[in-house]
């Protein structure tokens, strides 16, 4: 039994090897990580990450976000792909994906879709922002459907028309 029971050990050590799934900190870490349960269970696949793994969000230190989804605070770092839903970017370089609400406070935005959320600070080179709020930072190019300045006002032009 007690053999039975290392062997059942073992295994899903060798098994867990590229996969963060329990709560805790994982310190440059490549492979792929699980958060939440059931209909709320999020997956993402990292390179070279350093973070905090809690029941429903991550902590994110540094590293790269290869795909998948992020729900937490995005200290630094590069993010090549996925959806960002709320929480909050501290700073980093945004390549592609897709950010959902949420406060950006600095970094560089590559390419991508931006649906809602507060631009504190940073700059856009280029993508598509369908809506929120730009507080300041520096817009090079991209698709502006519509958005708020800092004092509320609704824009359908880019902060650099204003």
């Amino acid at each position: 039994m007690e053999v039975a029971k290392e062997l059942v050990r073992v295994a899903k050590l060798l098994s867990a090897k590229d996969r963060a799934f329990e709560t805790g900190k994982y310190k440059n870490f490549t492979g792929s990580i699980e958060y939440g349960r059931g209909f709320s269970k999020v997956m993402g696949t990292v390179k070279n990450a350093t973070f905090e793994l809690k029941d429903f969000s991550v902590y994110w230190a540094k590293g790269t976000w290869l795909t998948g989804e992020f729900f937490g605070i995005w200290e630094n770092g590069t993010w090549e792909n996925g959806t960002f839903f709320g929480e909050v970017w501290m700073n980093g370089l945004w390549k592609n994906g897709k950010h959902v609400d949420g406060i950006w406070n600095n970094g560089t935005w590559n390419k991508g879709i931006w649906y809602d959320g507060e631009w504190n600070k940073g700059t856009f080179k280029d993508g598509e922002w369908w809506d929120g709020t730009w507080d300041n930072g520096k817009w090079i190019k991209g698709s502006w459907k519509r958005g708020d300045d800092s004092k509320g006002q609704l824009h359908t032009n880019p902060p650099n028309e204003w």
